[in-house]
């Protein structure tokens, strides 16, 4: 009867799925501005434009390949390119410096636009990783400008294809040595180990070294809770990243889908961490971290819910043509 009743739920959601993530897409398209670039959180240091641009345009241009897709990715890429308060790298905002974070989804938009990343943004990124530690976010002498697990899979991927292959059993063993024994990666910059485990299994698959027979953790302590959809969306995807069982992986996706707002996003939550620069191990509870901030535009979040619905359903599209040919 279980198997069944799974069967039911997966098929009523491949049915519900196309038009969810139109509804994400159009949201996000709708919220990007006349010159390409997208805005959202809302820091001392102002709103972030160069970071968020890059990350919305990444998930966009990963999920969806329609035309109004393209000539969104290629504005915002455009964007990114003519603003350079920096001679090398992007940053949060033009007054915040560059970080190998928002630099990395640069780097990757650029490329998903069909342009080609500047030799010395490259090299710059290359400079931000620490031997057997894994990237720095910034180049600066405190804990800031140490390795940080939610940066090292999306700078690494960003990196040059050389450097990649240079830093591979390298990024392998940080990989390794950085995860818990519950099978996550603490996060530095967010709230939860969620988003440093849903890029680290996407890196460990990149690199050939696919996940099985792990469930996602979730527990009722800080690092490891759902606090909203940003949250459901990474487990869900870690479930998937690990093939977790169909059922379960349908059912998260069924509670996400559940989320969704009436015009297409997912609702932002206090996700982000600004971490106190004095602070190496903000999950360990034992120190002031630091302060959290909300996507008050729902931007990240829903383009995190784009990006793994979007996998989900290109596997559904995978498994079905399978079956079909069997």
């Amino acid at each position: 009867m279980k198997q069944t009743g799974d069967m039911a739920r997966q098929s009523a959601q491949q049915s519900e799925l196309p038009s969810a993530l139109r509804a994400a897409v159009a949201y996000l398209l709708s919220h990007q501005a006349a010159d390409g670039h997208w805005q959202d959180y809302r820091l001392p240091v102002g709103r972030s434009t160069a970071w968020v641009t890059a990350y919305v345009g990444v998930a966009l241009a990963e999920s969806d390949h329609s035309e109004a897709v393209r000539r969104s990715a290629g504005a915002a890429a455009d964007w990114l390119e003519q603003h350079r308060p920096t001679p090398q790298g992007w940053g949060y905002n033009d007054h915040t410096g560059p970080d190998a974070d928002s630099s990395a989804f640069a780097l990757t938009l650029l490329r998903l636009a069909g342009k080609t990343p500047l030799p010395s943004d490259l090299a710059w990124l290359r400079q931000r990783w620490h031997r057997n530690g894994g990237f720095a976010t910034y180049a600066r002498d405190d804990a800031w400008g140490a390795p940080h697990n939610d940066v090292t899979p999306a700078a690494f991927l960003a990196l040059a294809p050389a450097d990649q292959i240079a830093l591979r059993d390298d990024v392998l063993e940080v990989l390794a040595r950085e995860r818990c024994k519950d099978g996550t990666w603490p996060s530095y910059w967010w709230r939860t180990c969620h988003y440093a485990t849903w890029w680290s299994l996407r890196l460990l698959r990149a690199l050939g070294v696919p996940q099985k027979g792990r469930l996602p953790v979730v527990g009722m302590d800080e690092q490891h809770a759902i606090h909203g959809a940003f949250d459901l969306a990474l487990v869900t995807g870690i479930a998937s990243l690990q093939q977790a069982r169909p059922g379960l992986i349908s059912g998260l996706a069924s509670e996400l889908l559940a989320l969704q707002q009436q015009d297409g996003a997912w609702a932002g939550s206090m996700n982000l961490r600004v971490t106190d620069p004095s602070c190496h191990q903000p999950w360990s509870g034992d120190v002031a971290c630091g302060r959290l901030y909300a996507d008050e535009d729902h931007l990240v979040t829903t383009a995190t819910a784009l990006r793994v619905l979007a996998e989900i359903a290109k596997m559904a599209e995978i498994t079905v043509v399978m079956e079909v040919k069997q």
